[in-house]
């Protein structure tokens, strides 16, 4: 939810930049999309979503507790989604 500079993007139809966003998912704490990544989201992606960092937390716990892994927070961003 706090780096969701490609959603705004996507959802303006123009790059957006943002400031660092705070969130325990550091390797999604992007400034702003692509300029070669943004055509393509544009063209093939139909909505983005944005997950909150106890939504991250709850799915880094049922990964530990039922699958017996650990996942680092952005590797669960899908998931959590």
């Amino acid at each position: 939810e706090a780096g969701n500079d490609v959603q705004q993007s996507f959802r303006t139809g123009k790059r957006v930049t943002i400031s660092v966003p705070d969130t325990i998912a550091d390797g999604a704490q992007t400034l702003c999309v692509g300029s070669l990544t943004f055509p393509i989201i544009q063209r093939y992606v139909e909505d983005i979503l944005t997950v909150t960092d106890d939504e991250l937390c709850k799915q880094m716990r049922f990964f530990m507790e039922r699958m017996k892994i650990v996942v680092e927070p952005t590797g669960c961003l899908a998931a959590a989604a």
